[in-house]
């Protein structure tokens, strides 16, 4: 079973996954990324979210979480990609609960998610700086312009 580790492009060039993970309603795909993503909860010592198959607030913010936090919870910076819809429903992200179970380590060569290699933060890092060059050169906020005589 796939955890949806590093499973699409953020930034430019997205992939819109919509249709496979629709906002509150129902798919296939959705109670899948359910699943997965409640062997990484139950593995950092979190509640399981209810395996209801809809993409909602609760499905993303244990995600994000995951993602945040996985230094701390498997001893590797991983990313739990989250479906794009999560995007677009900020203010609706929750926290997962803790204490449902007792953390456990991970056993040498157990895969709960992938990694991020040198080359994975080279990306979020170039991504990250092409956003912030992209935002400076929209709002005008970066260097001062030249005045013209």
């Amino acid at each position: 079973m796939s955890l949806g580790i590093l499973g699409r492009k953020r930034g430019l060039g997205a992939v819109d996954d919509s249709v496979k993970y629709p906002w509150l309603r129902v798919s296939q795909d959705t109670l899948e990324l359910q699943n997965a993503t409640n062997q990484a909860l139950q593995a950092a010592g979190f509640c399981h979210i209810p395996p209801t198959g809809i993409l909602d607030g609760r499905l993303c913010g244990a995600r994000n979480h995951l993602t945040v936090k996985s230094r701390e919870f498997f001893g590797n910076d991983m990313l739990f990609s989250s479906p794009s819809e999560c995007e677009k429903h900020p203010d609706e992200l929750m926290l997962p609960i803790p204490g449902c179970f007792e953390p456990t380590e991970l056993k040498p060569g157990q895969k709960i998610g992938t990694t991020l290699t040198r080359e994975d933060w080279i990306l979020v890092g170039g991504a990250l700086a092409a956003t912030v060059a992209a935002y400076l050169m929209i709002t005008g906020s970066g260097a001062p312009r030249a005045q013209r005589a």
